[in-house]
């Protein structure tokens, strides 16, 4: 894994490797989908890879391309590997995207942040937001928070089509189109960054269902 990292990092800082945003699309070959899907599904995937990080007002935060100067390390670049082969990759990707401040659950400024995100191209996100339709998810207080298993079992009432059609394309993509690592370096990496607690941390949430950050 460390040898595809090193293959597509450009940057070095203090002996350190890093991949650029625009690094990691051309690893993850996003180019086979024409220029509106690829524009939509590059900000999702950047939006993975930096869904870990904590910063100023993330509840609220849009899907958009980082900065030039966003970098990612190798630990960021596992961290999405070991996601991606989860067997419920598809909704722990909807999750990440949606707990826009990496807290372990979704709230209501969140929830409405992602169906702006797409109320321009998505006919339910539009409807889910005019409508009382969070206020039933989230109480007359706005208060509620979903944890994994609430949000997975909501999430086709409260998740706009097209997001969920991006999520499908996108792992698929992934997993079939990107270039894979040896077996062998893919079980070593894991294995040797899960027992490093400063470079991953992993807790059990309220459904029993191990997650990564």
């Amino acid at each position: 894994l460390q040898a595809v990292f090193a293959k597509y990092a450009s940057v070095k800082r203090r002996g350190e490797l890093y991949m650029t945003a625009d690094d990691f699309l051309r690893f993850a070959r996003l180019d086979k989908f024409d220029e509106k899907e690829r524009d939509r599904l590059s900000r999702l995937l950047l939006a993975l890879i930096t869904s870990n990080r904590k910063t100023e007002n993330s509840k609220t935060k849009r899907f958009g391309k980082p900065t030039e100067d966003a970098l990612f390390d190798f630990w960021e670049f596992v961290r999405f590997d070991i996601a991606l082969n989860d067997p419920e990759a598809e909704m722990d990707f909807a999750f990440r995207l949606a707990d826009r401040d990496n807290s372990g659950s979704v709230d209501h400024d969140e929830l409405e942040s992602l169906l702006l995100d797409y109320a321009s191209v998505d006919r339910k996100a539009l409807e889910l937001l005019v409508g009382d339709h969070l206020k039933k998810v989230f109480g007359r207080s706005g208060t509620k928070r979903l944890i994994f298993k609430e949000f997975k079992s909501l999430s086709d009432e409260i998740l706009p089509e097209q997001f969920k059609e991006d999520i499908r394309m996108l792992s698929h993509h992934l997993i079939h189109h990107m270039e894979p690592p040896p077996v062998s370096d893919l079980a070593i990496e894991s294995i040797g960054s899960l027992e490093d607690g400063a470079a991953l941390a992993t807790y059990e949430s309220d459904d029993g269902k191990p997650r990564v950050f």
